[in-house]
Parts: C-alpha cells; sequence; structure tokens
C-alpha cells in the first residue's frame, strides 16, 4: 500500500519559510562538518584545477609542504610536492579521465622525503573539464604499498 505524502506547503506561507530555513539549516550544518573532518585529517589533501593549481588544501597538505594554509592556494601541486611541473602530470590526466590511478610513491627532493600520492576525479557540474582530488602522505615501508 502506497504512503500519501502530505503536499508542500506554499513557499511564501509560515510553514514554507520556516520548512526552507530547517533545511538551510541541515544544508548548512553539513557543510561545516565537511569541512571541519577535511581539515582535521592529518593526511595533506589538495584539490587542483585543470592546471594543477590548488583551489583548496587542508592543514595536513600545508603542513606536509611546510607552508601557511593561504599560501598554497594557487601553487602548482606538482611544484609544490616535488619542485617540477611534470611528475604528476600522468596521475592527474588520468584523474582528469574519470579514472583513479594506482598511487605514486617516489622521493620529493624538494621535501627531503619519501611521498604516497593518490589522485581521483572530482566530476564537474557541466561535464566539461574536472577537479582533481589530491591525497599525499609520508611514504613508509608500511604504506609504500611495495
Amino acid at each position: 500500500m502506497a504512503t500519501r505524502r502530505r503536499p508542500s506547503p506554499p513557499p511564501d506561507s509560515d510553514a514554507g519559510r520556516d520548512a526552507a530555513a530547517r533545511t538551510f539549516e541541515l544544508v548548512r550544518r553539513g557543510k561545516q562538518q565537511w569541512e571541519a573532518t577535511f581539515d582535521a585529517l592529518s593526511e595533506g589533501i589538495a584539490i587542483a584545477d585543470d592546471d594543477a593549481r590548488i583551489l583548496r588544501a587542508n592543514a595536513g597538505f600545508a603542513d606536509l609542504v611546510g607552508e601557511p594554509l593561504p599560501g598554497v592556494i594557487g601553487l602548482h601541486v606538482c611544484h609544490t610536492l616535488f619542485g617540477e611541473h611534470h611528475s604528476l602530470a600522468d596521475l592527474l590526466a588520468a584523474a582528469r579521465e574519470g579514472m583513479r590511478p594506482a598511487p605514486l610513491v617516489r622521493r620529493s627532493d624538494r621535501l627531503g622525503r619519501m611521498l604516497r600520492v593518490s589522485v581521483a576525479p572530482i566530476p564537474s557540474d557541466a561535464g566539461a573539464g574536472s577537479a582533481v582530488v589530491a591525497l599525499v602522505v609520508r611514504a613508509t615501508f608500511a604504506n609504500r604499498g611495495v
């Protein structure tokens, strides 16, 4: 037996405004929780655009690369991690094609440590071009996957 849904109140009624306010508050709290989670992780996370420029990063990423958080925005993710622009080109290209390539484990001479970089696509709403999320951790023998 199908359940009957109550009709939504008109948006210009008091009940409609209250429902819209509750919905907005739920969305706002959800956004805050995701942002807090993103910023609380110790792993480095950076979101890069089609040109591999960092759009957003968390404190873990800034700490990993030794820069203040506002200072990493706009930097080229490859250069920031490895000191060169081509180091992650294949990974980033694969992610932009919608793939989830195997992580890259490589020494960063710029940072003086081994890094494990995983990337994944973030499809755009328009379907043309996409951002890429990069997860960067200090690689140890235990988490290198070799």
